[in-house]
């Protein structure tokens, strides 16, 4: 059905009524020429009533009015029909448009013609239209026309049965007469021998003139209502077959899933076509065009089907979008990510489909352009076999549709661009070549971090929830660095309760206290940390000596037991120092006991001797021997006296026993 016409006359303010009536009479420029409105009036009159009446109805003077009717009437009433119903086939430019394409056409016409002729128009669109419904299937000429129009015996009779909004059509067609009679009347009256001022008579000009307008316009939206008759009746229809066919097809899907995935295919499509394109021919969109995609645009691509709930948080979608879009890399033609946001109910909510609406038109990837439309049995696959809850899976498939991971997101946020082909195997060996850097703990996050790191200047990151700490700490390092002229840089990057960091954050700007990270890169860095966790647990789970987990663990410790901390580096510097919070400010407190030892042995090491009076800087060789485990041999190992990263040797020793 379609809406209902807001811009009735109702709706019309008296400017709007000025402004209407000069375009109207833009295009109206009558030139008297020979015609009978009232014979083509009368003649559609009669044929829209035989139509309302029963098929047993006598019609004896139908043939008498028609043959009435001139030759050149004849075509613009066909013109006119053809216009009108276009229009409303392909929804145009919308009612008024319409119209008054129909007024520019009938230039020449009176008033009084013009809508006699959009209603003779009518008239044949409501004619054949209920001449198909009276007589079909009884009747040869409506079974031969309802066959032309492909309009089935099921189709038929959905129609019918819409009786109320048939009589309704009938009883605004018989108004429209009725109207037009009047104007028609008016317009044959001898105003010339009536005494009527200036401003009345143009008051009864323009009256007529915004009535023209609204039968016309009346014609059209009826004309639509036939046209919406028939595309309601046809949905009718469909749904009823859907209703029939979708657990057979959903049956299907689901009995096929699990071998697709186990065969061999020669490329990716046979699979994205079953889990995205089986209720849509084109079912991905792009941001960046607003086009609609078939999943052939994905083809001799890996493919990063990127499934979550629709309400996901703009924090985690920003720092993906950065991972995978906004680094420079040169991978970017090999592979897609493809949004696939899938509710947490078999129907999506009016807030979930607001939040989709919004993400879909800034994510830099393709989106499931209905993920509403997905087949039941896709998302069930996705719930049991690829074990998608509520967080977020960054599932990969390669150019012929085979699983190489599970879930890359963590990898994504990590490494990003450069991880690609993003399997599993490439993460494990990802792994194999970092070591516990602040270049991996706050990667790309923030480019003034980048640069600082690149430098390698001195870097203390802190966090904490405790506003009197952080005052005295950062005065303690200021003093020191201000007085002593040593280089440090301070970064505050907050806690991973969010909660608890607002009120620091202002503090911390108003106070001038230290350089800090945004609220949103502070998000970043504590879901960087999650992930880097994450991904090395999959491949290190157990190993108890693992520094990165070590590291990472005792950070997500601390902050979760409220604990002050700070992490200190020298540069992409593999060797870092931890310290919690009376301890950091009690070793920069003793700054007079190590300071002179930072030219020697750099400032890590002097702080970690701050104990230790003198600093150690003689010769001192100690050695720990560590059993050989493939891929755990770039394992770092502090030294228990002097804290220093350990030189790694290699020591082949002999076993054998002596006979």
């Amino acid at each position: 059905m379609r809406s209902v016409d807001t811009a009735s006359p109702s709706h019309f303010t008296i400017t709007n009524e000025e402004i209407l009536v000069k375009k109207l009479l833009q295009t109206h420029a009558p030139d008297g020429r020979d015609f009978n409105p009232e014979a083509l009036l009368r003649a559609a009159e009669l044929l829209m009533s035989q139509a309302m009446t029963p098929s047993d109805a006598k019609s004896d003077s139908c043939k008498l009015k028609l043959e009435s009717i001139n030759k050149d009437e004849s075509v613009i009433i066909h013109k006119i029909s053809h216009e009108i119903l276009y229009s409303c086939s392909t929804d145009g430019d919308g009612p008024h448009s319409t119209t008054m394409d129909i007024f520019e056409s009938l230039e020449r016409y009176s008033w009084g013609a013009k809508m006699v002729l959009v209603i003779a128009a009518f008239a044949l669109s409501y004619g054949e239209f209920s001449l198909i419904i009276k007589y079909y299937p009884s009747n040869l000429l409506a079974s031969s026309i309802a066959f032309l129009k492909r309009l089935s015996a099921n189709l038929l009779e959905e129609i019918k049965e819409s009786k109320h909004r048939v009589k309704a059509l009938r009883a605004l067609a018989k108004e429209m007469v009725e109207v037009t009679k009047c104007i028609l009347d008016c317009e044959r009256y001898p105003v010339q021998y009536v005494s009527m001022d200036y401003n009345a008579m143009l008051e009864v000009k323009n009256r007529i003139c915004i009535t023209a307008y609204w039968v016309i316009r009346t014609a059209v939206r009826c004309a639509a209502q036939l046209t919406d008759f028939m595309v309601n009746s046809m949905q009718k229809l469909l749904m009823k077959q859907l209703k029939v066919f979708h657990p057979l097809i959903e049956s299907k899907i689901q009995s096929s899933l699990p071998n697709l995935f186990r065969e061999t295919h020669i490329d990716n499509q046979k699979i994205l076509d079953t889990l995205l394109s089986m209720t849509d021919d084109t079912p991905l969109s792009s941001s960046s065009s607003q086009e609609k995609f078939r999943v052939d645009i994905l083809r001799n691509k890996d493919v990063i089907l990127f499934l979550s709930r629709p309400d996901i948080s703009l924090e985690k979608l920003l720092l993906l979008a950065q991972q995978t879009h906004l680094q420079p890399h040169n991978f970017e033609e090999n592979y897609e990510i493809v949004w696939v946001p899938i509710s947490r109910s078999n129907h999506w909510t009016r807030s979930e489909e607001m939040v989709f609406s919004q993400w879909s038109q800034v994510l830099p990837w393709y989106t499931v352009r209905r993920p509403w439309s997905l087949s039941t049995s896709v998302v069930k696959y996705f719930s049991e076999v690829w074990n998608f809850k509520d967080e977020p899976l960054m599932v990969v498939l390669d150019t012929e549709g085979r699983v190489i991971s599970m879930n890359a997101i963590d990898m994504v946020m990590v490494w990003g661009a450069s991880a690609y082909p993003f399997s599993t195997v490439n993460e494990e060996q990802l792994w194999r070549g970092e070591s516990w850097t602040l270049k991996l703990l706050m990667g790309d996050i923030d480019p003034v971090v980048t640069q600082w790191v690149e430098e390698g200047r001195n870097i203390c990151l802190y966090g904490s929830i405790n506003i009197e700490w952080i005052r005295e700490f950062t005065g303690v390092v200021r003093d020191i660095t201000t007085k002593a002229g040593v280089q440090l840089e301070l970064l505050y990057v907050g806690s991973n309760s969010r909660e608890h960091t607002g009120h620091i954050l202002a503090t911390i700007t108003r106070e001038k206290l230290s350089s800090y990270l945004s609220h949103t890169n502070m998000i970043f860095f504590w879901s960087r940390l999650e992930s880097i966790k994450n991904s090395k647990l999959r491949f290190y789970n157990g190993v108890e000596t693992d520094a990165i987990i070590g590291e990472v663990t005792s950070l997500f410790t601390d902050d979760f037991n409220k604990e002050n901390w700070i992490l200190i580096s020298e540069g992409s510097s593999m060797d870092m120092l931890r310290l919690h919070g009376r301890e950091a400010i009690g070793r920069f407190t003793s700054f007079q006991v190590w300071g002179d030892e930072i030219e020697k042995v750099g400032m890590l090491n002097a702080i970690r001797g701050a104990n230790d009076t003198p600093v150690i800087v003689e010769h001192y060789s100690g050695s720990k021997i560590v059993a050989y485990v493939d891929g755990k041999s770039e394992e770092e190992i502090v030294c228990e006296r002097c804290k220093r990263l350990m030189q790694k040797c290699v020591l082949y020793q002999c076993y054998q026993k002596s006979e």
